[in-house]
C-alpha cells in the first residue's frame, strides 16, 4: 500500500556527480580536488529532504540502467521508500562543477532516456493507488525525452480530484501548462518567473521586491493558493490572497548546488502537510532553503 502522504514525482531523474575545481578555467586541463555522487532529480532530492527532516514521503521516478541501478540502491540504503519504473537506456547524470575560489558554479546536465508511454502508465497507475485528499503530490523539475508537455498538467488535475493538495516546481512549457490545473501551491524561481511572464524583473542588481509581487499576483488570480518566488542569495517572496511576506536570504558558504531549491520545496510539502500558516512556512522554508 502506497500510504506515504507525501508523494514525489521524477520523471527524469539524475545521478548528480558535484566535482569541486579550484580556479576553473576553459579550454584547460583542470584537476579535480574531491567528487561525490548523489541520487538526484528534483522530486528524489525533495524526498531525501523530507528523510533528513524526520518526515515520511514516497518518491516516484522513471530509471534505466547503471545509473538508475545507482538510484535504487541509494534510495533503498537512505531508507527512503520508492517506486521505480524501468526504460531501456541510461539515466543521466549531471555535472557541478564548484569553484570555491572564484565563487561559481557550472551546471552541465545530461537529456535522459526515451520515456514510453507504457512507462508513463505503470507510473501513472503506482502514482494514484491509494491516493486521498490527506496525499501532497510534488510534481517537479524537467519531464524527459518523449514524457507529454502537458503531463503535470493532467496528474494534478487527476491529484485534485480526489481532493489532494499539489506542488508544482517546474520550468517552461510544463510549468505553463501545469498552471493551467491550479496546483495548490507553485515555487518558480526569478529567472522561471521571467521566462513564464515573457518580460524582466530584474533591473540590473537590485530587485523591485514590489515589481515581482505584483506579478507573483497575477499567478494568484489565476486559482493558485500559495506562490513562493525564490530570489536565489537574496531569500524569496511568499504570496497568498492575503499576504505578501519577504524573507531575506541567510548568508551560508555553499560546498554543493545540488538540491537547494528542492530543500525549500519539501520544508513547503511539510507545511502543507501540517496545514501551517503562511508565517509559520516562511521560517520553515527559508531555514530549509
Amino acid at each position: 500500500m502506497n500510504n506515504a502522504s507525501i508523494r514525489t514525482l521524477s520523471l527524469n531523474p539524475a545521478v548528480d556527480r558535484t566535482v569541486q575545481i579550484n580556479n576553473f578555467a576553459v579550454n584547460q586541463v583542470n584537476r579535480i580536488d574531491w567528487f561525490r555522487l548523489d541520487p538526484g532529480g528534483k522530486g528524489i532530492n525533495v524526498s531525501k529532504t523530507i528523510h533528513g527532516f524526520g518526515g515520511r514521503s514516497r518518491a516516484y521516478a522513471v530509471v534505466a540502467g547503471n545509473a538508475g541501478r545507482f538510484i535504487q540502491g541509494s534510495l533503498h540504503q537512505l531508507g527512503i521508500e520508492h517506486t521505480l519504473v524501468w526504460v531501456e537506456g541510461e539515466t543521466r547524470t549531471n555535472i557541478k562543477i564548484v569553484d570555491p575560489l572564484n565563487k561559481t558554479h557550472t551546471d552541465i546536465n545530461d537529456q535522459g532516456p526515451l520515456i514510453t508511454e507504457a512507462a508513463l502508465e505503470e507510473l501513472e497507475t503506482e502514482l494514484f493507488k491509494d491516493l486521498t485528499s490527506e496525499t501532497i503530490l510534488v510534481c517537479s523539475g524537467s519531464i524527459g525525452r518523449g514524457t507529454p508537455p502537458d503531463i503535470y498538467r493532467r496528474w494534478i488535475k487527476r491529484a485534485q480530484s480526489a481532493g489532494a493538495m499539489t506542488i508544482l516546481d517546474a520550468d517552461g512549457e510544463a510549468l505553463r501548462l501545469g498552471l493551467e490545473a491550479h496546483p495548490t501551491l507553485i515555487k518558480p524561481n526569478i529567472h522561471e518567473l521571467e521566462r513564464l511572464l515573457g518580460e524582466p524583473l530584474q533591473h540590473g542588481e537590485k530587485l523591485d521586491l514590489a515589481e515581482i509581487a505584483a506579478a507573483g499576483r497575477t499567478l494568484l488570480e489565476g486559482g493558485i493558493e500559495i506562490v513562493v518566488i525564490s530570489l536565489g542569495s537574496e531569500g524569496a517572496l511568499f504570496l497568498n490572497d492575503e499576504q505578501s511576506l519577504f524573507a531575506p536570504g541567510i548568508p551560508v558558504e555553499v560546498k554543493s548546488t545540488v538540491g537547494a531549491g528542492d530543500a525549500m520545496v519539501a520544508a513547503l510539502a511539510l507545511c502543507l502537510q501540517r496545514r501551517d500558516a503562511l508565517p509559520a512556512m516562511v521560517v520553515t522554508a527559508v531555514g530549509a532553503g
